[in-house]
């Protein structure tokens, strides 16, 4: 299966982890539309919070992905792998 790494911040990290937030919006720019291209649901997208290896990471499904007010509107279907979050969740 296909997958897609980026960073994210902490509050959307923990809407999304506590299952409170249902996607994840980038928006429309030439960077975001060449990676998502060649990319067909369902894929894996990997949220990290930081840059070093030990940082909160989550991994998601995504099933669908929509376009919405000039967004990129990934819909998680579900949160399969939560890693090093204990001090924030």
């Amino acid at each position: 299966m296909q997958k897609i790494v980026t960073t994210i911040r902490r509050r959307e990290l923990i809407l999304i982890a506590k299952g409170r937030q249902k996607f994840e919006s980038r928006n429309i720019t030439p960077y975001w539309t060449a990676r998502l291209k060649n990319i067909k649901p369902p894929f894996i997208l990997i949220l990290i919070n930081g840059r070093s290896w030990k940082v909160p990471r989550i991994s998601c499904l995504i099933c669908k992905i929509t376009i919405c007010h000039g967004l990129y509107r990934m819909h998680i279907k579900r949160v399969f792998n939560i890693e090093n979050c204990k001090e924030i969740l």
